[in-house]
């Protein structure tokens, strides 16, 4: 398929319609703004990702893992879940 290498360019409004990006890599890559649907990331990996006011609605969490992250203010469903986080920590002394 010729070139697979998307270095500095600008992509932007760019509408991506049944493609696979099945283990591809997005590496210092401004996403802010994009809308996915019915997109699959299973088993997908975000390290060092900001999602700072991201919504996420009809979205399968199952066996998803989150760690050392901050989850100020993140609600899921209404629950304001670092409350949760501290109240459990707390309990369990």
């Amino acid at each position: 398929m010729g070139d697979n290498n998307f270095l500095n360019r600008d992509l932007s409004a760019a509408v991506f319609q049944n493609v696979r990006l099945k283990c591809a890599r997005f590496d210092d890559v401004d996403l802010s703004a994009v809308n996915f649907y019915n997109a699959d990331l299973s088993a997908a990996r975000f390290d060092d990702v900001n999602l700072r006011g991201a919504t996420f609605r009809n979205v399968n969490l199952t066996s998803v893992r989150i760690d050392e992250c901050d989850v100020e203010g993140l609600t899921i469903d209404g629950f304001d879940i670092a409350r949760l986080i501290a109240e459990e920590r707390a309990r369990r002394g």
